[in-house]
């Protein structure tokens, strides 16, 4: 996490959002990470500023137990979502899709092919998980807030620290900030070389596949 000085004082950077996601209120938004005790397991929150996204990814991604799966998540492509909602009250759908039986360089290979799409597109989530063990994932939710949960608490926090991540009690993220007064949007991106459906066509070809559609 960069750090740069004004007026002979250090300052760290405003805490920037994706490209894809509108966050009225970022007050109290910043860097860091906080942990919480689950049922056998530990479960990490972290802020990411977005152009951290992708060194921070990898880093956390690195350390899950492989062979591994890419999960990826985006909304049902509005053709398909024609055909699910009978009227407006009817709700919005979610494709979740997987692909298994990854090594550690290829999720990562595949994360770097991607990682603008991934990082800034507001219609998708992603995460990578382990096959071995069922508590190893890092997860990136559509407001690209990290989720990892973990047996193994501490190779997180080395990782963290690391890269200048001071642990708190109970981060605030964009999800706290989110009122009628204060909402937060995302949107899928339009206009590059691919959309994050184009990404989904191309990795069916490299094994990835639909495992379930659920109401958004």
């Amino acid at each position: 996490m960069w750090i740069r000085r004004i007026k002979g004082k250090l300052m760290k950077p405003k805490f920037i959002v994706a490209d894809g996601c509108q966050v009225a209120d970022l007050i109290g938004i910043h860097e860091g990470y906080s942990v919480r005790a689950a049922e056998g397991f530990s479960v990490f929150t972290i802020n990411v500023s977005a152009p951290n996204i992708p060194t921070m990814f990898l880093q956390l991604s690195q350390l899950v137990q492989e062979p591994v799966f890419f999960v990826i998540e985006v909304g049902t492509h509005r053709d398909v979502e024609a055909t699910l909602r009978k009227n407006d009250a009817d709700p919005f759908h979610t494709d979740v899709y997987y692909l298994d039986g990854l090594s550690q360089k290829a999720a990562q290979s595949l994360f770097q092919k991607y990682d603008q799409l991934l990082t800034h597109d507001g219609g998708v989530k992603f995460g990578i998980g382990s096959h071995v063990t069922k508590h190893d994932e890092v997860f990136v939710d559509g407001y690209k807030v990290f989720s990892v949960y973990t047996i193994e608490p501490q190779k997180y926090h080395e990782a963290l620290t690391n890269q200048g991540f001071d642990e708190k009690s109970k981060i605030k993220t964009v999800w706290n900030t989110f009122t009628k007064e204060t909402p937060g949007s995302r949107s899928v991106l339009k206009g590059g070389a691919r959309t994050i459906y184009d990404m989904i066509e191309e990795l069916k070809k490299e094994g990835l596949y639909l495992s379930g559609r659920r109401d958004d």
